[in-house]
C-alpha cells in the first residue's frame, strides 16, 4: 500500500471522552478499598491471599469502568468545519476569539456526535441528562477532534 492509498484511506480524526451513566461512588469506594487491601498484603509479604486481592482489584476496576460510556466524536471534513466556524462568528465586546463561544461549541458537538443517537436525541440529552461540566467536556471533545492538533508522540523528521 503506497502513500496515496494510505493517506486517502485514512479515517477522519476522532476524539473521545467518558461520561458516567450510573453513580460511581460505590465502585470508586470498592476500588479504593481493594487497592488499599492489596497494598497492605504486598507490604506484609504477600501470602496466599495475594491472588484473591489482585482479583478483587481487577474486578473493582472493571466495575468502575462499567459505570462509564465512551463518546467518540468524529471530525467534520475541514471545509465543513470552517463553514461552521464562519457561521458562528465571534461577537464584539466579548471574550470570543475564533468563534461565538455561546453557540459554536454546541453546534460543533451536534455535527460530530456519534450516530447511535439522532440529533434530536443528542439535543434532549444535552438539555436534560448532563451537568455543565459534562456538557463542556462533550463540546471540547468535538472541537478537539476538529482542530487536528498533531500528536506530540509522533516522531519528527
Amino acid at each position: 500500500m503506497g502513500l496515496r492509498d494510505r493517506l486517502q484511506g485514512r479515517p477522519r480524526p476522532t476524539a473521545s471522552c467518558r461520561i458516567a451513566v450510573v453513580d460511581t461512588r460505590e465502585a470508586e469506594q470498592e476500588l479504593t478499598e481493594a487497592g488499599a487491601a492489596l497494598q497492605v498484603l504486598v507490604f506484609a509479604g504477600g501470602g496466599e491471599e495475594l491472588p484473591a486481592a489482585k482479583d478483587r482489584l481487577s474486578a473493582a476496576r472493571a466495575a468502575l469502568a462499567a459505570c462509564f460510556e465512551t463518546v467518540v466524536c468524529a471530525a467534520m471534513p475541514p471545509d465543513e468545519f470552517e463553514a461552521l466556524v464562519d457561521a458562528h462568528k465571534p461577537r464584539k465586546d466579548t471574550d470570543d476569539e475564533a468563534w461565538n463561544n455561546e453557540t459554536f461549541p454546541r453546534a460543533c458537538f451536534l455535527e460530530c456526535a456519534p450516530g447511535e443517537m439522532t440529533r434530536q436525541e443528542w439535543e434532549e440529552f444535552l438539555r436534560t441528562q448532563v451537568n455543565d461540566g459534562e456538557r463542556t467536556l462533550l463540546y471540547q471533545t468535538a472541537i478537539r477532534a476538529n482542530i487536528r492538533v498533531p500528536d506530540p508522540n509522533v516522531p519528527k523528521d
